[in-house]
């Protein structure tokens, strides 16, 4: 199928919901979500936050300027996820149990506002990757519309462009667990000071960063064509000076660059393979 004929079809799918509540992040896929529900349901189509200390405040700004620009109604809900039983010693299921207990609550939400369906952004290309939260997704019946509709990352980026949202370029931006070593214990501290030390590396407009804390140690992962700009001289002085005040006492940077997942690499093949 061409563009043209997924968008109908996704519009199709929307239409047979006739009111949803978009579990929302900001991102490109729940953004294009978002605005094609709204485009198909109009004041039908309701959006969703999660705010806590795992995601960027940059992301969640973000996120609801995008949701102004679209016209829609955003529903906030702080929420503490370090308190989610066993969340916190950040176990190789820890995306499941984050999902889960998202779920539960916009699950509450949508029965307060009346609204029969939950839908998210995952796309097709989802299939192909560790998305340990898709299991909470289909055990609590939350739908994916763009994935149903068979879009793609590449074509979903598309539609944001026509479309003229900010975010049709953003990079993925998982939550900053993820930074973290799996079996290591997530505290605030630790999440707000990989958000300043990536803040301070996109303010120098890297593409993509990632922040791998190893408790004093700091691995710092950008985009390949990016990466000789860490070692100019005054840059890196800057750097490591900057770093040092976030508490990291050495800096080191991945030769290979930004990988997607390469914390997972610690994990036994059974657990990538199950979710966990």
């Amino acid at each position: 199928m061409n563009l043209q004929t997924k968008r109908a079809e996704l519009h199709t799918i929307l239409r047979s919901m006739e009111c949803v509540l978009v579990a929302f992040s900001g991102g490109v896929d729940s953004s294009v979500l978002l605005a094609e529900a709204v485009e198909t349901l109009d004041t039908a189509a309701i959006a969703a936050i999660i705010r806590s200390p795992l995601f960027p405040d940059r992301e969640y700004q973000d996120a609801v300027k995008t949701a102004s620009r679209l016209k829609t109604r955003l529903i906030i809900q702080p929420v503490n996820l370090l308190e989610i039983p066993g969340f916190r010693h950040n176990p190789p299921d820890r995306c499941y149990r984050c999902k889960s207990h998202i779920i539960r609550l916009l699950l509450d939400t949508a029965r307060r506002e009346n609204i029969a369906w939950i839908v998210e952004g995952s796309n097709r290309d989802d299939t192909l990757a560790r998305r340990p939260g898709m299991r909470a997704l289909k055990e609590q019946g939350v739908r994916s519309p763009l994935m149903e509709a068979g879009l793609t990352k590449r074509e979903i980026r598309n539609i944001a462009r026509m479309k003229g949202l900010p975010c049709w370029n953003k990079p993925a931006e998982p939550c900053l667990a993820t930074r973290i070593p799996y079996g290591e214990d997530l505290t605030p501290e630790r999440l707000k000071r990989i958000e300043k030390a990536e803040g301070f590396l996109l303010k120098y407009n890297f593409p993509v960063v990632r922040v791998r804390d190893y408790g004093d140690t700091a691995r710092i992962e950008v985009d390949a064509g990016s990466l000789k700009r860490l070692f100019e001289k005054d840059f890196r002085t800057k750097l490591i000076q900057v770093f040092d005040g976030f508490g990291y006492r050495t800096v080191t940077v991945d030769p290979e660059g930004y990988r997607s997942g390469s914390m997972d690499s610690s994990l036994r093949p059974e657990s990538k393979e199950n979710g966990r």
